[in-house]
């Protein structure tokens, strides 16, 4: 029982390891800003270097590409969702008197919003990481440990 405890947690981490990866290379605006197709071509890469890493198979791999693809598809929504609030906040800014309790309610639905995201996101990971050997599981859960020691 402990040792399954530990492969869910490896799981989870990879996930939002994943999920660091896709928002670490987010750009928010400038000459740099990321393109969907650009973010798509990272991630698939980095994800291919894990995959590599724990020698997945053919099978695995479509698996998880899939599952990191429907990530990738939400958090471009939640992205489009949030720059709709711009407007919206650059109007507020400019009344004469800004109204707290609008901030407050845009925070609160963001929050809520990306919250929501989170949890599709490692539930769509879990399921993909099924896929996985106990092996593999347990390499992933290294790779993690690797990396948070590195911080």
């Amino acid at each position: 029982m402990r040792k399954n405890r530990w492969m869910v947690l490896g799981t989870v981490v990879a996930a939002l390891a994943l999920g660091g990866a896709v928002f670490a290379s987010c750009s928010h605006g400038g000459p740099g800003k990321m393109s969907p197709e650009r973010m798509k071509t990272v991630v698939t890469w980095k994800v291919n270097d894990v995959l590599d890493d724990i020698d997945a198979t053919s099978a695995q791999r479509k698996a998880i590409l899939d599952a990191t693809y429907k990530v990738l598809a939400d958090f471009q929504k939640l992205h489009i969702q949030s720059e709709a609030n711009h407007g919206k906040l650059l109007a507020e800014l400019e009344s004469s008197q800004p109204r707290a309790e609008v901030f407050h309610a845009m925070i609160d639905e963001r929050g809520e919003a990306f919250r929501a995201f989170l949890h599709r996101s490692v539930d769509t990971m879990l399921g993909a990481s099924s896929v996985l050997s106990r092996d593999q599981r347990e390499q992933l859960v290294e790779k993690a440990r690797e990396h948070m020691e590195k911080k």
